[in-house]
């Protein structure tokens, strides 16, 4: 409630009240003087006619001296609405005529209301003015009555009639006493109050209203607008825009507060701007500091692998070169010997592993050579798009047992690098076989081809299985790999990285459980340039769970 009282609206709406109900007030009470007055002039005038009229009417029977006809007369008329009396009474104040039987005779008290007029002193009699006179006075029984005096004129039929002894100096033969009721009338006037009071409380209440509502239109609810839209503001919605639809000063008010929303909105965003990109420019160094460590660390590893491979591979060539001689110079001398059939095929039997064992550990051997070997023998000037339809053609008999498609978009401008074409054939044949048996019941291979700023890329893509998250941070280690029961030796993706680093490329992996895996590799068009720079060939992978 103290809230209310100290409202803007409440010190508006208080004064235009008041001053509402003040002028309302006064203008009921001059409409009341007035009605009030008109009553009394109309009502004078009604009881002036009638006793004009009354007067005119007794003329003939006063002439003739018919006192009983002019009793009938009054007493008649006297039955009339709203007449509390009539009386007819002498210079004396002897009551001649009464519609009252009992007031015939009386004498009239000169000091009452009736003969005030006409008495300048209690028992001194006048003569009165000629006309009539107009009083207002109330009854034991609280009546209001107006009564009404009006002399009888003294007129020449009268002092001249042989029945009449008047003297013609009479001026006034007697006085009508006409007493009207106003009970009724004031009964209307009062209802006519209370109907203009009600009126005026209605109206007051109704501009109350009306002043009400024009006060929370204009001024209660635009301020309301403006707490919401401060409360907005403090709880973080910056953005928040005050609704405005007019010209008043406080819709002025909110505009100013839109326009310093929107700003401190805007200043916000970029310093929120200003900090992501700061944030994103740490975390994208972070980055690149992480791979280059992890180039560094995986550059170092492999160099290591490779005099590790190296050593091992020259240790062991030459047994295994042996051991393969040897096989293979037995199984010949077992076929020119002359013995049991059953034990010469099962000996042969065994020979052939023995072979085969070796030759294996010499492709083991070759491929170890092969990753630890640092030279550039054989550069040359190479188209890849070529070096890829030899590597397809390799696979093609592959892709048609599993049910590959294969989908092949090849630049239609050279793509040349130079490099080792043998090798590289290696490294993209290694590709595609990995990308194939990763879609053992079927998919799409898709081959790519992009020159352009001094590189070209190469993309092969799959929508087999995809890289485990855990698995693809070793998958170019040399002897990693994923396969079972002696299925590979894990030296293909890590000769693949082998070859992209000796030509002073980039391969990078891009792959999503469920939905496949493309393998980009970036080739120099001149590796000698790339060389200068020092730098490593870079890994980079993506994976998505």
């Amino acid at each position: 409630m103290t809230s209310l009282f100290r409202s803007v609206s409440f010190r508006v709406f208080l004064p235009i009240a008041v001053v509402t109900a003040g002028v309302l007030g006064l203008h009921i009470y001059f409409l009341q003087v007035q009605e009030r007055a008109f009553f009394d002039i109309a009502l004078s005038n009604c009881a002036g006619r009638g006793a004009m009229l009354l007067i005119q009417s007794m003329r003939h029977a006063m002439l003739q001296n018919r006192k009983d006809d002019i009793q009938e007369m009054v007493r008649d008329v006297a039955k009339g609405p709203d007449i509390y009396g009539i009386r007819i009474f002498n210079k004396s104040g002897v009551v001649v005529y009464s519609h009252d039987p009992e007031e015939l005779g009386t004498q009239v008290d000169l000091r009452a209301e009736a003969c005030v007029d006409c008495h300048a002193e209690a028992g001194k009699a006048r003569v009165p003015e000629r006309g009539m006179a107009i009083r207002s006075f109330r009854t034991e029984e609280g009546r209001h009555i107006l009564g009404m005096t009006l002399g009888i004129d003294n007129e020449p039929a009268c002092y001249n009639a042989s029945c009449h002894a008047h003297s013609p100096d009479q001026q006034v033969l007697g006085i009508l006493d006409l007493r009207l009721d106003r009970t009724q009338i004031d009964a209307t006037l009062a209802r006519h109050a209370r109907r203009a009071l009600l009126a005026g409380v209605l109206v007051a209440l109704l501009a109350a209203l009306m002043g009400g509502v024009i006060v929370s239109v204009s001024l209660h609810a635009p301020i309301r607008r403006l707490v919401r839209g401060t409360r907005e503001i403090a709880a973080g919605n910056l953005g928040y825009v005050i609704p405005v639809s007019g010209g008043s000063e406080i819709e002025l008010l909110a505009q100013s507060f839109n326009q310093m929303s929107q700003d401190l909105k805007r200043a916000t965003d970029a310093l929120k701007e200003w900090s992501q990109k700061l944030e994103e420019r740490v975390q994208e160094k972070t980055r690149e500091l992480e791979r280059a460590q992890a180039q560094i660390v995986q550059a170092e590893r492999m160099a290591s692998l490779g005099k590790m491979a190296a050593s091992v591979a020259h240790e062991l060539n030459n047994p295994m070169s042996g051991i393969l001689g040897l096989a293979k110079y037995l199984r010949r001398r077992l076929d020119r010997l002359d013995i049991d059939p059953a034990l010469k095929s099962e000996m042969s039997r065994d020979l052939e592993v023995v072979e085969n064992e070796a030759k294996r550990c010499g492709n083991i051997v070759k491929n170890l050579l092969l990753f630890a070997r640092e030279g550039r023998e054989g550069f040359a000037e190479v188209d890849l798009n070529e070096v890829l339809n030899r590597s397809l053609v390799l696979v093609s008999h592959h892709l048609e047992l599993v049910g590959v498609k294969l989908e092949t978009e090849f630049s239609s401008q050279e793509c040349r690098v130079i490099g080792n074409a043998d090798e590289l054939k290696q490294a993209f044949l290694a590709l595609l076989i990995n990308a194939v048996e990763a879609m053992p019941d079927g998919g799409v291979l898709r081959v790519r081809t992009t020159p352009g700023d001094g590189k070209v890329r190469v993309e092969i893509s799959d929508t087999g299985v995809g890289i485990p998250e855990d698995v693809l941070p070793h998958i170019f280690e040399p002897f990693f790999t994923t396969k079972t029961n002696g299925q590979g030796l894990g030296l293909g993706l890590a000769v693949v990285y082998g070859i992209v680093q000796k030509h002073r490329g980039q391969i990078s992996v891009d792959t999503k459980l469920g939905e496949g895996t493309t393998f980009v590799v970036e080739l120099p068009v001149n590796p000698h340039g790339a060389a200068a720079s020092g730098q490593p060939a870079p890994v980079s992978e993506t994976t998505e769970g």
